[in-house]
């Protein structure tokens, strides 16, 4: 009895966290990027160039889009994992739209570059040790990895740049910059909510002489 109520307040918990963490991404979108024009990476991304090019709700593009790569996944990547992106996702979208109304606080591209990528990172992140996902291009990656053994990172990169240069073309070369910038602040924030400030390095040395470098 007490480990199934301890199995499920971890749980609630890990719930808990990525629902709050997509409210933050949400919130973030909405009040910083969207609004601006910065386009982000992934299924985001593309659900907001479409937005301005079809003016349908980013949240509706974001649920709609991911479907089908949930289909696709379904297999590889596990029912557990699978349903705890689909929760994100769907958080996210709810977040979206709830927060559709939320004026910009700023129309400078570079403090919305920044401090949007600063809560949305904080956002992913509390996501990621939540164990959850966004789903979207991260879904690809894995199953393109597991076909091709090309590196998750690689496709991620791969699939941002052809994001990011639609974004120049459809709007201006520097929109894309602000959303490098963006991108870059939000990873080093995810990191950093992952890996909190302690750092550990270990190196090994290889020598014939171990007694007198111990």
């Amino acid at each position: 009895m007490v480990v199934r109520l301890g199995r499920f307040l971890a749980e609630a918990k890990r719930f808990a966290g990525i629902l709050a963490g997509a409210w933050i991404v949400g919130f973030s979108l909405n009040y910083f990027i969207v609004p601006n024009k910065i386009v982000d990476g992934g299924v985001t991304g593309i659900a907001i160039l479409l937005h301005y090019l079809l003016n349908i709700p980013t949240g509706w593009l974001v649920l709609v889009l991911n479907i089908p790569i949930f289909i696709l996944g379904l297999k590889k990547m596990g029912t557990r994992f699978l349903f705890l992106s689909i929760a994100g996702v769907v958080a996210v979208s709810s977040a979206l739209e709830f927060t559709i109304g939320v004026r910009p606080v700023t129309q400078d591209l570079l403090l919305a570059s920044i401090f949007g990528g600063l809560l949305t990172g904080i956002g992913m992140g509390i996501i990621f040790r939540s164990q959850g996902s966004m789903g979207g291009t991260d879904i690809i990656a894995l199953i393109i990895k597991s076909r091709f053994n090309i590196s998750v990172g690689q496709v991620l990169l791969a699939i941002d740049a052809i994001i990011f240069a639609v974004a120049a073309v459809l709007f201006k070369p520097e929109l894309a910059m602000y959303a490098i910038i963006y991108m870059f602040v939000a990873t080093r924030v995810v990191d950093f909510v992952q890996g909190g400030l302690g750092h550990s390095k270990a190196a090994i040395i290889i020598s014939n002489h171990p007694d007198k470098i111990a």
